[in-house]
């Protein structure tokens, strides 16, 4: 409609930083002003052609998850920046051979995206693969800290206790958990994944990859 847009090409989600802040504020504070009043129009469609290179790229499995029977990016089809939303189904990227899966959270939980990806986020979360094949494998999860505020927790994986260290230091603060399963545990139809926030904010997920042994 009649909205003014401007894209920055500089990171500037992370607040800790005094040299972000101030670029951050200038840029607002421009933005704010009768100064800022573009002439050039583009359409909706010919924006998300310039940004889709972006979403199609996280859609993408690593060559190490190429047979997985589960693949899940959490939230990359949402187009709301920094800010939490309800999370559904429709926002990830799934690709499940058989079954299906839920997210549930407590506390502040759902969906986010910002310039470093986008995640599940909860002070707790719960996902719950159902109707998967069983297998012996290693289910992964990818716990994400991309903006360094010292996330840690604990969790469960079918009731075996793993631990998520602080990952903010980490390249792109990313942890990756290694969780083992069993053919037993799929036999009452869905494996579980529980984790709550031990440090930190929150927790923030953007991977679940079930792997089959071969």
């Amino acid at each position: 409609g009649a909205g003014r847009l401007m894209v920055c090409g500089l990171n500037l989600s992370d607040k800790t930083l005094p040299e972000v802040c101030a670029i951050r504020k200038s840029v607002l504070s421009y933005m704010a002003s009768k100064d800022f009043n573009p002439e050039t129009s583009i359409e909706m469609d010919k924006l998300k052609e310039l940004f889709a290179p972006q979403a199609s790229e996280s859609k993408l499995r690593p060559a190490q998850f190429r047979d997985a029977p589960v693949y899940i990016a959490a939230a990359v089809e949402l187009d709301a920046a920094e800010r939490s939303v309800e999370w559904k189904k429709a926002l990830d990227f799934v690709e499940m051979k058989q079954g299906g899966y839920s997210v549930s959270g407590k506390g502040r939980w759902g969906a986010w995206r910002d310039s470093t990806g986008s995640f599940w986020h909860g002070q707790g979360l719960v996902v719950t693969l159902t109707g998967t094949k069983p297998v012996n494998g290693v289910l992964w999860v990818r716990f994400r800290d991309p903006n360094r505020n010292n996330r840690s927790g604990r969790g469960t994986c079918e009731g075996r206790p793993f631990t998520v260290p602080k990952h903010q230091k980490e390249k792109d603060g990313i942890w990756w958990a290694k969780l083992p399963v069993m053919r037993e545990d799929a036999l009452d139809g869905k494996i579980e994944l529980t984790c709550e926030v031990t440090t930190g904010p929150n927790l923030m997920i953007d991977r679940v990859v079930l792997v089959e042994d071969k």
